[in-house]
């Protein structure tokens, strides 16, 4: 499976990050980081250069047969930084302080993008994917606990709370996040999500919250 890394992941780095892309792309995999093919930050609009690096790192730039993610769609990896929320949450369930440590990540099973924002902006080529494309079933949380059992790593299931910069929220973005008990956040999780999305494909997507 080929697995995307984040731009803020050094290619370099011995972290988490960097051992949970490989262990998702093993044993005959790919493992491809954005920073090293041109996409370097996603806490702002992509050009529309940036977002042709960015289907090409998913996978290449052609047609696509399929309209939308289905669940025997092909499947990309993804592996991307973020940051634990610390909230009370629900009692109910696993709380922030289960995605802190050496070897705890989140893997994606929805996200809210509270943003507002698409890189799919200005003319579209509809040859590669529709100009509003569906988000139904667009992650594959199973295939990143398939791909990490055994493998020492603290899986936690999460929605995931995209935001414009992880490490200084916006007012709006901190009153949401906090309303509505988000474990986690991302700045680089929604747009690689949507173009994933636009090209039919599925997303295997792992958030590894600063500190791991």
């Amino acid at each position: 499976m080929r697995v995307v890394v984040g731009p803020r992941t050094d290619p370099g780095s011995t972290d988490i990050a960097v051992s949970t892309a490989r262990r998702m792309a093993a044993p005959a995999g790919e493992v491809v980081f954005l920073h090293q093919v041109g996409v370097r930050d996603l806490e702002r609009p992509l050009s529309a250069a940036e977002v042709v690096l960015l289907r090409e790192a998913l996978g290449g730039t052609g047609p696509v047969e399929r309209a939308h993610p289905t669940a025997d769609g092909a499947v990309v990896g993804y592996v991307c930084r973020g940051v634990a929320v610390r909230t009370a949450g629900s009692p109910s369930a696993p709380g922030p302080t289960a995605l802190v440590g050496a070897s705890a990540v989140a893997a994606a099973t929805d996200h809210v993008n509270l943003t507002w924002r698409s890189p799919l902006t200005g003319p579209n080529d509809d040859s590669v994917g529709p100009r509003f494309p569906s988000m139904t079933s667009i992650y594959a949380p199973e295939t990143v606990v398939e791909r990490l059992a055994g493998e020492g790593i603290i899986v936690v299931p999460a929605v995931v709370a995209g935001v414009e910069r992880d490490d200084r929220l916006s007012a709006y973005e901190a009153e949401t996040v906090e309303a509505e008990a988000y474990k986690v956040m991302s700045s680089e999780l929604v747009p690689v999500a949507i173009v994933a999305a636009h090209m039919g494909l599925r997303l295997a997507a792992v958030v590894v919250p600063a500190g791991s």
